[in-house]
């Protein structure tokens, strides 16, 4: 997805700024930490709350893909699961 977007903005000449590339539906990182360490078979590894909070807010509209979308025609191709699982058979593949 993320060459897929820099084709597209490469292409689109109206596209400046600043652009986020996601899914469009944010969630927390430690939603995304746990989904990695049931995929990887060790949930056990991932440590949340060992470390205290950074105190830092975030607003969902900062992760808003609307401007890629409206101004490129983005749409996303593959989801977290399938990009994580292409990844570990990818490095499977690699290390062998």
């Amino acid at each position: 997805d993320l060459v897929y977007a820099a084709y597209l903005l490469g292409k689109t000449k109206e596209c400046t700024g600043e652009y986020y590339l996601g899914s469009g539906s944010p969630r927390p990182l430690c939603d995304y930490l746990l989904e990695v360490g049931k995929i990887m078979g060790k949930p056990d590894k991932i440590k949340l709350g060992v470390r205290a909070d950074d105190g830092l807010k975030y607003e969902e509209s900062w992760y808003s893909t609307e401007k890629l979308t409206s101004q490129t025609g983005f749409e996303v191709r593959v989801g977290f699961e399938e990009g994580l699982n292409r990844t570990i058979e990818w490095r499977n593949k690699e290390c062998r």
